[in-house]
């Protein structure tokens, strides 16, 4: 059964996610620091009266973030879950495209868990995409953060 998935491009890589926790899409804003909270920790945004934790896509999918990137076109991805919305910094966000989960490849399924969100990869007109669960690993990390 086709799904709608939203595609996010962290480092030249294409990322996939279901778009059922995805709330809104936001451009890159200044964040609040937190002292002492772990590398994947960008900062705290204030949403609408709502306080959201804002995470660095390249540290949770274990990427390097050149320092010298220009922060004024990247996007932030806000996604819901049981325990708050979080946001996740992306380079771009492209499209909404349909997918069947039948058909994520998920060699790697040994290695997952709640500190991984790669669940398999897919491919979509010559185009490799990376399917992840930001919504498991948001939660992990979230409950690492000690403020």
């Amino acid at each position: 059964m086709l799904q709608d998935w939203i595609v996010f491009i962290v480092d030249n890589e294409h990322y996939c996610h279901t778009v059922t926790a995805v709330k809104e899409v936001l451009r890159f804003q200044d964040l609040n620091e937190v002292p002492g909270a772990p590398p994947s920790v960008w900062g705290m945004l204030n949403l609408r009266g709502e306080v959201i934790t804002v995470f660095s896509g390249w540290a949770l999918f274990n990427l390097d973030f050149n320092l010298n990137r220009e922060t004024s076109d990247l996007k932030i991805i806000v996604i819901e879950t049981l325990q708050g919305k979080y946001g996740v910094v992306v380079d771009r966000v492209e499209q909404i495209i349909h997918i069947d989960p039948a058909d994520i490849t998920t060699e790697r399924q040994g290695q997952m868990s709640e500190d991984n969100p790669v669940r398999g990869t897919i491919m979509i007109e010559g185009q490799l995409m990376i399917a992840c669960d930001l919504t498991t690993i948001c939660s992990t990390q979230s409950g690492q953060i000690n403020l």
